[in-house]
């Protein structure tokens, strides 16, 4: 039997560096929290970003790499549910932070808060995505995101707008790719 806990670390890991969110959330993402449709992505209440500077309900949208995985995760959460959170910032962290992963580019040690610095670097020197949609994506201040910005978010129209620059980013490697697939094959 697998670890389903390797999932969990791995999902958390890759949700951030694809979104940019902030630790904390993590620890009150449920499953009814995940949409499907009408696009993927997660729907974050005001409770659930009480955390960040940012308190308005929005939309974050999940890359298509990590769907086969998230889907997958979510069966097995609310079969088994073999943990009181579907995500947890500090097991992750501490995992995380275990690992002598090295930054490509400074060669310094990666922690669990690099995820969120690599989305945030990434999208604004390798693509043309917006200030306003990366700083909602990521629930940064709200001063750097209009109201008008705010009324018109839709699920649709926000995962519209991050597929246009980060489509063609690759995830999840191949060799991870099928360490995944192992794994998810034992735990079901």
């Amino acid at each position: 039997m697998g670890r389903p806990y390797k999932l969990r670390h791995a999902l958390t890991w890759l949700l951030k560096a694809s979104t940019g969110l902030r630790s904390e959330m993590f620890n009150d993402i449920e499953p009814e929290d995940i949409k499907l449709k009408p696009v993927p992505h997660l729907f974050l209440t005001e409770a659930k970003l009480s955390y960040g500077s940012s308190t308005f309900q929005h939309y974050v949208p999940i890359h298509p790499d990590l769907l086969p995985y998230l889907k997958a995760y979510i069966q097995i959460y609310q079969k088994k549910k073999p943990f009181k959170r579907m995500f947890d910032n500090d097991r992750t962290g501490k995992e995380m932070n275990k690992l002598n992963v090295k930054t490509v580019k400074e060669n310094k040690k990666m922690n669990f808060q690099s995820g969120r610095y690599f989305f945030e670097q990434y999208t604004k020197w390798n693509t043309s995505m917006s200030d306003e949609l990366r700083n909602y994506i990521m629930a940064h201040a709200i001063g750097g995101i209009s109201a008008d910005f705010y009324d018109n978010a839709t699920a649709d129209r926000i995962y519209k707008k991050y597929m246009e620059f980060m489509k063609d980013v690759k995830f999840i490697p191949e060799n991870a790719r099928r360490k995944l697939d192992k794994l998810i094959k034992e735990l079901t």
